[in-house]
């Protein structure tokens, strides 16, 4: 065994012919799809091969023939092979790929072993090819090469993989093409590069995928018609280099006597947050106070700097992240000082939902408004009106007081605040207790019109019984699609309280969309979606000359039926009667314009007569866009010999051989029309 050699340049018996290289191979019973690689226009001749030790032949029932660029091969390609292939050293070289379709001359099963010998255009024939196992069809889809841990914005490497296997997972010799999508975030614009790929010998490669935002657990899912999708192992994609321009700081008001904690957040060029440490910040306090704060490296990719003023005032606080100054650098600090005062400190009161937690925050404030950072303070909540509480509160020790009671009636709910024995300002707060439970009859839906092949998305917001919008998820939304499309898409709960559906329409007309939520249907449901056409497809609209041929009397018409249809063939109504039109080369002809719009069937016609023999060619163009050009025949028209007509001038000479009279032959049809070009052969003086 002699194995393939880059430009098949070796020499000796039948020059050494390169075999073919088998790459995958799958069957369904009644066709066999083989790809692979061979020499331009050689003759492949297909055996069920004897396992043999090495992996070579050898060939034991003749299976079928194809020809490369022949019928039968439709990869016009070329690509370059290297070893091992299918586990076995066969060579390398740059030549023509194929991928054959063909009815074998026996049965094949999956697990059967395939070889192969090349004939090129001077009858040398090559050794068996390497064996390759034939798979059945195309099944489910498997990663091949995982996604690997990546930065934002940068491709991933090696590149991401897919392979079309059988049920059994042996890989299948297709060329079907895989999608591939991010489950974990289905935002448009995270994952980009080719994300559809049309495989090659079953095995699908994205060269190009990169992330546009930062995640510790990303999963690609990869599709294919009629198979098995899959999902890919975790992933995370992680940010750039920290950019000190870019890279945000918490400069927080101070007080005197009380640590002033300023946290940093390095972030890349692109903004994402860095998770992790090992960058120089420089913290540099002036101003009322004059300090270089001592840094700390959380090593998670913030930095905590602390100072304590001694005198109230505004500070500026110059930050620098690897030599350059944050943006905004320096920040000012203002410094407060003095005891808590309850008429300036402030209070959040969120209004609540029926069996989840209310929290209330309250800020205490000195006498100027500005926060304090120390706790201390006595702080009593009291809750009053459709539920009855007394919560206990926590000193968060920062100047942040928190307390929390889960409301067990909606309604109005009073929540009067003191603190140190003084009421908050805007005490007692007003919270709003609102059901908490999902209501389908109270959900809400956003159901769009759509357009044949491009993407409609379907958004539903939970409500509950009140008709509040929900914030949460968790519900069980179902979505059903059928009238001009029938199709069950998956719906993504977003997490927020609301949930999206997405399709593309194939087929314009109305669709109805039924929308459930936890069993119950949506007011409103079933909703319509109006599918319009697309735009004009030039490959899917015609011209239809009826007849192909008239008699050129100027009179007879041969009538252009013109069809107007979108990229999925369907017919597009309403296009106006002056956007569309004829225009004719060769023989001069009368064209009748289309008169009325396209009708329902995306049909509109138009006229084309004339006086002159030949053939025009028309072409019809519908805005911009030019439609195939069709051949118009106009034939001569048939002499009348009662409506044409001899003259002779002067009537009568005399016979002297020098004067000369003229005869004018005027040749005309039967409805008394000129007869132009009559051949002088059809004419005869006696």
């Amino acid at each position: 065994m002699t194995i393939n050699d880059a430009g098949d340049t070796d020499s000796g018996d039948n020059d050494l012919l390169n075999f073919p290289i088998l790459i995958g191979a799958s069957s369904n019973g009644s066709s066999l799809v083989v790809t692979g690689f061979v020499g331009p226009g050689q003759t492949v001749d297909l055996y069920r091969a004897d396992p043999d030790p090495s992996g070579f032949g050898e060939g034991a029932e003749y299976v079928g023939t194809f020809t490369e660029g022949g019928a039968a091969d439709t990869d016009p390609g070329t690509g370059t092979y290297n070893v091992p292939i299918n586990g076995l050293n066969q060579g390398t070289d740059t030549t023509n790929r194929f991928l054959a379709t063909l009815t074998p001359a026996i049965a094949l099963n999956p697990g059967d072993l395939l070889t192969a010998v090349a004939t090129d255009t001077i009858a040398s024939s090559s050794e068996f090819s390497g064996n390759v196992t034939v798979a059945g069809p195309p099944a489910q889809l498997a990663f091949l090469v995982q996604p690997s841990d990546s930065v934002v914005n940068t491709v991933i490497t090696p590149a991401v993989q897919v392979e079309i296997q059988d049920a059994s997972g042996a890989r299948v010799a297709s060329d079907a093409t895989v999608t591939l999508t991010t489950p974990t975030d289905p935002t448009p614009g995270v994952l980009n590069g080719t994300t559809s790929v049309a495989a090659v010998g079953g095995v699908a490669t994205f060269a190009d995928l990169s992330l546009a935002r930062v995640r510790s657990s990303y999963v690609l899912r990869a599709g294919s018609a009629g198979v098995v999708s899959a999902n890919s192992n975790p992933f995370a994609v992680t940010p750039g280099p920290a950019a000190g321009a870019l890279s945000t700081a918490n400069v927080p008001n101070g007080t005197v006597g009380a640590p002033t904690v300023i946290t940093v957040q390095a972030r890349d060029s692109a903004g994402n947050a860095r998770t992790e440490g090992g960058d120089v910040v420089v913290v540099t306090i002036s101003g009322a106070n004059n300090a270089t704060a001592t840094v700390v490296d959380n090593t998670d990719g913030t930095y905590t700097a602390t100072y304590t003023p001694t005198a109230s005032g505004v500070d500026q606080v110059a930050i620098s992240l690897g030599g350059t100054a944050l943006t905004g650098s320096p920040f000012p600090s203002t410094v407060a000082g003095g005891a808590t005062v309850p008429g300036q400190s402030t209070a959040n009161v969120p209004n609540g939902t029926v069996g989840t937690p209310t929290v209330i925050t309250v800020q205490a404030r000195d006498s100027e408004g500005n926060a304090r950072t120390v706790g201390g303070d006595e702080v009593v909540v009291t809750v009053s009106g459709s539920n009855t509480a007394s919560p206990t509160v926590t000193d968060n020790g920062n100047g942040t007081y928190t307390a929390q009671y889960t409301p067990a009636s909606p309604g109005t709910d009073q929540v009067a605040i003191t603190l140190n024995g003084g009421a908050v300002s805007g005490s007692p707060f007003t919270s709003l207790v609102m059901a908490n439970a999902s209501s389908g009859a109270q959900s809400t839906a956003t159901v769009p019109d759509g357009t044949a092949g491009a993407l409609t998305t379907i958004i539903i917001q939970a409500r509950d019984a009140e008709g509040n919008a929900r914030t949460v998820g968790g519900d069980t939304v179902v979505v059903m699609i059928s009238g001009a499309n029938s199709i069950n898409p998956t719906v993504i709960d977003q997490g927020n309280g609301t949930y999206t559906a997405q399709y593309i329409p194939a087929t314009a007309g109305i669709d109805e969309v039924a929308i459930s939520l936890n069993g119950t249907s949506l007011t409103g449901s079933p909703f319509g979606s109006l599918v319009t056409t697309g735009s004009v497809s030039a490959s899917d609209s015609s011209v239809v000359p009826n007849p192909a041929s008239v008699v050129a009397d100027g009179t007879t018409p041969i009538s252009l039926l013109i069809t107007v249809r979108d990229p999925l063939g369907n017919p597009i109504a309403g296009v106006p009667a002056d956007a569309v039109q004829v225009f004719t080369s060769g023989i001069a002809v009368s064209i009748t314009q289309p008169a009325a719009p396209t009708n329902a069937a995306g049909q509109t016609t138009a006229e084309l007569r004339s006086t002159t023999p030949g053939a025009a060619l028309a072409t019809v163009s519908v805005g911009q866009l030019a439609l195939d050009a069709v051949t118009a025949t106009f034939t001569p028209r048939v002499v009348s010999g009662s409506q044409s007509s001899v003259d002779l001038s002067p009537p009568a000479i005399a016979a002297d051989d020098t004067q000369l009279a003229t005869l004018t032959v005027t040749l005309r049809d039967a409805a008394g029309n000129p007869v132009i070009g009559s051949p002088p052969s059809d004419r005869t003086i006696a």
